[in-house]
Parts: structure tokens; C-alpha cells; sequence
């Protein structure tokens, strides 16, 4: 896994938990 998939799929895991708790 490269720098760029690694920081990429931080993002979305945010993004995520980001969007499950604005919804919740």
C-alpha cells in the first residue's frame, strides 16, 4: 500500500464517520 492509497483511505474512513454521526 503506497502513501497516497494509505492517506487516501484515512480520508474516507473520516469522511465516513464524518457523515454516519452528521446523519445519526
Amino acid at each position: 500500500m503506497s502513501a497516497i492509497d494509505r492517506a487516501d483511505g484515512e480520508f474516507l474512513e473520516d469522511l465516513d464517520i464524518y457523515v454516519s454521526s452528521f446523519l445519526a
